[in-house]
């Protein structure tokens, strides 16, 4: 189902190479419980690099370029090498300056999903940040206006280095008689598996738009086992959020 704007959370901390961990909170928890979960992986060469995993994400090719022009994308990050990976076309929240105050964020991501349709809100968060995370996911998930609540698509996506293997499939890197889908394609080509993989946990939802799962709070173990997602490429999110503001077609090879 179609949403008018889409608020994208990544946690993924650029200052530290050790970061292993998931955070979980109330925020979090409703999430989980109230949406879709599921798994999100890259096995490309690059994407071990923090820069790269955020461009992946987003769809953003090695020469900067968009995947999904059609979407106003309003793009923040705690950290300004975030933004250096940025395209020009990504519009910036200059107006939060250097001061991450969690209200005055929140009172711009509000402002940004009010304006007009096609809208793509991202935040580029770390672990520490759980405050600012649990008041946007209380006015955009808990929210009991389901009249705007039902126009924004929320997803929350956080990178794990560790701990997900043992829970997670791999078909979707390893099978070679999966099709080839279009935003596996990078600069023209298709992006062959090179490393690792790296995970990525996946919440999705949208008032009255999403089919709930059996998952109950946000944790590893409660969304590998019930989770109504499954694993998939990750690529497929920002096709997934185009889709959804009516940006592009339902994905295809």
């Amino acid at each position: 189902m179609l949403a008018q704007n889409a608020l994208l959370i990544y946690i993924d901390d650029f200052d530290s190479g050790g970061f292993t961990g998931l955070i979980r909170s109330d925020g979090l928890d409703t999430l989980a419980s109230l949406g879709c979960n599921g798994f999100l992986l890259s096995s490309e060469y690059q994407t071990s690099h923090p820069s790269a995993r955020l461009r992946a994400l987003l769809g953003i090719s090695e020469n900067g370029e968009c995947a999904y022009p059609r979407m106003n994308v309003v793009f923040y990050s705690y950290h300004q090498a975030a933004h250096k990976v940025i395209p020009e076309k990504f519009q910036r929240m200059d107006q939060i300056g250097d001061k991450m105050d969690d209200e005055v964020i929140v009172e711009c991501v509000k402002e940004a999903l009010s304006k007009g349709s096609n809208t793509l809100v991202v935040l580029h968060l770390a672990g520490r940040h759980l405050g600012l995370l649990d008041s946007l996911l209380s006015y955009y998930v808990s929210y009991t206006d389901a009249i705007h609540a039902a126009q924004v698509f929320v997803s929350v996506v956080q990178y794990s280095s560790s701990g997900m293997k043992e829970y997670v499939s791999e078909e979707t890197t390893s099978n070679s008689y999966r099709p080839r889908q279009s935003f596996e394609k990078v600069d023209g080509d298709y992006v062959d598996d090179k490393t690792a993989p790296q995970y990525f946990l996946l919440s999705f939802y949208q008032h009255n738009r999403v089919r709930k799962d059996e998952v109950q709070r946000y944790d590893i173990l409660d969304i590998a086992h019930k989770n109504g997602y499954g694993s998939m490429n990750l690529r497929a999110l920002i096709k997934e959020i185009a889709f959804r503001l009516g940006c592009t077609p339902k994905y295809g090879a």
